[in-house]
């Protein structure tokens, strides 16, 4: 049985790969053709450290849901799933049902992973919503912007702090959680034709006893929040690069704010993984910089294939490893 859902697995990352490396191919050698490839190690080196971050993000998280997988099995499967959600699908529902798949393999309950995914999430959100508007000041301060384009802005930075307290509203009062989940339960009722009112229950119950535990761990707040910083640190190291191989000069903190600016459109969008959205958002944030938005759309999409295709190849050469090992050993 384990053979056949490692098989299963593989055929599943291997799809996604050929999906990342093929679903654009004509402008990836638009990319290569005009790109200073010289600066892809720097580029491949930072985005799988971003990536990292966040899976060590994911990790830390699991141990409050008392998730008991190594790390080392872990945080593979961590990363594979983050690049296939941002990729994919939002919300979520992509990387989440992967994490469901791989984790059952240890015997640990689909309740459990949600509960640590929306936690995870939700600390992203948290991050990507501060960070707006240390952005937005620097954009404002430093460069022009006709009143369309101010107007632009501060709707975002509105429509991002909306959507977090909304998560927050949801994920740590539990009686506004309660409600959502019996919506949802009703929802879902109507098309599965049964009750999943025993389901939503036991992960409520599982999700607020994260929550409380996490509250007790008074060390786990600070040491998320420096990890996301990381993180996005890293993402922005990685596109500079990128604007580096374009023979492109900005500095470290306006490609940071134009990054997270993007990468907020392309969240609030709701389209998966946020293509085309973030790449156009991107290219107009650093058109207010000076940077042709041409020139701006191709380093965005160098950045994505970098920054997904890189994390993904070595997670998914980690977790073929551990599976021959554990054959192997077995």
């Amino acid at each position: 049985m384990r053979d056949k859902k490692g098989l299963i697995l593989q055929i599943i990352g291997i799809t996604t790969l050929l999906f990342i490396v093929f679903k654009d191919k004509e402008q990836f050698i638009t990319i290569l053709n005009t790109a200073d490839l010289s600066y892809l190690p720097q580029i491949a080196f930072y985005s799988y450290l971003a990536i990292l971050f966040s899976g060590i993000g994911f990790v830390l998280v699991a141990r409050l849901f008392e998730i008991k997988v190594k790390t080392i099995a872990l945080l593979p499967i961590a990363i594979l799933s983050i690049v296939i959600n941002n990729l994919m699908a939002f919300g979520g529902v992509a990387g989440f049902s992967l994490r469901i798949v791989m984790l059952k393999r240890y015997d640990i309950k689909a309740r459990l992973v949600i509960a640590a995914s929306l936690f995870h999430m939700y600390l992203y959100t948290i991050g990507i919503t501060a960070f707006i508007p240390f952005s937005l000041i620097h954009i404002f301060n430093n460069y022009v912007l006709s009143p369309r384009q101010y107007h632009t802005l501060v709707a975002l930075s509105y429509t991002s702090f909306i959507i977090f307290c909304l998560a927050t509203i949801v994920l740590l009062f539990s009686q506004v959680r309660k409600i959502v989940l019996l919506g949802t339960e009703k929802v879902l009722k109507v098309f599965s034709k049964k009750s999943l009112s025993e389901s939503f229950a036991n992960f409520d119950l599982v999700l607020s006893t994260g929550i409380k535990s996490a509250t007790k761990k008074f060390w786990i707040f600070p040491l998320l929040v420096l990890i996301v910083i990381a993180d996005y640190g890293s993402a922005s190291l990685a596109l500079g690069y990128c604007f580096k191989a374009f023979n492109i000069s900005l500095g470290r903190f306006s490609i940071f704010s134009g990054m997270v600016v993007g990468a907020s459109a392309g969240i609030i969008s709701m389209i998966p993984g946020g293509l085309g959205v973030q790449e156009a958002s991107m290219s107009e944030i650093f058109k207010f910089m000076g940077v042709p938005f041409n020139t701006t759309f191709l380093v965005s999409l160098l950045f994505r294939a970098v920054f997904y295709l890189v994390p993904f190849a070595l997670a998914l050469t980690s977790l073929f490893v551990i599976n021959r090992r554990k054959k192997i050993l077995g």
